[in-house]
Formats: structure tokens, sequence, C-alpha cells
């Protein structure tokens, strides 16, 4: 929804199961996030079928975007950023209304985490 801030969640997609893991524990703070004014989308090498496959298996419900030709996640600057060179990497961005607010790449120093525990991440999206 334009209008209202929004975390970008990228990862390596289907193969990772460390990356819908993450996706899972965001969405159970969904509701933190939306008193924040934040919606979660999050952004997969996939094709449209096989995220659609992964998200029932997941139980995903949140939105996520099937980057198939790799251009989001390029424009971020996270592709091959992660333990793969044709995949993104780990990274989190805050955007609203086109513009970055903040940035994490979890895969890159000093962090090196497949995972961050959501309650942390909340800590430290900004607030404003």
């Amino acid at each position: 929804v334009y209008g209202q801030k929004t975390l970008l969640f990228f990862s390596e997609g289907v193969m990772c199961q460390a990356c819908f893991q993450q996706i899972q524990g965001l969405q159970e703070f969904g509701a933190q996030l939306h008193k924040r004014g934040i919606q979660l989308v999050s952004i997969t090498p996939d094709s449209p079928s096989d995220l659609e496959q992964a998200a029932q298996q997941y139980g995903i419900t949140t939105p996520l975007i099937a980057d198939d030709d790799h251009r989001m996640s390029a424009a971020f600057n996270t592709l091959g950023k992660g333990m793969h060179s044709d995949t993104p990497g780990h990274a989190f961005a805050l955007i609203d209304k086109g513009k970055v607010l903040w940035y994490r790449d979890s895969w890159l120093p000093p962090y090196r985490e497949m995972y961050v525990q959501p309650k942390q991440l909340l800590k430290e999206i900004p607030t404003t």
C-alpha cells in the first residue's frame, strides 16, 4: 500500500529453508510491524509457481514477489551478496515512498547470519 512503509526482505528463495523460516518469523510479528505502519514484502529469485507452492508449504500469508529476472535484487545491490553468486543475500530494506530509510544485509560482515531473530530486527528498524 503506497503511503505505508514497507520492509523488504530479500532472500535466496525456495532452495533456502532458513529464508522461509525468516519469513514465517517476521510474519508472526506482523501485528507489531502493522502498529508501526510497516508492511512486510518478501522478494525471492523464484518463479511465481515455485513461490506459490512454497508459500502454501510454509503457510506464508504476507506478500511475496517473484524476482525471477533478479532485477529488484540487483537494484537493491543484494544480488550475489549471499551464499550463491546468482541469488540475493539475506537483506532487509525499509522503504517509504520510494526512499530507502534503512538497510541491513544480514549475510555480510559483521553479521554473517542466515536467520535474524525477529525481536532483534524490530529493535534495529528505525521508528521514524
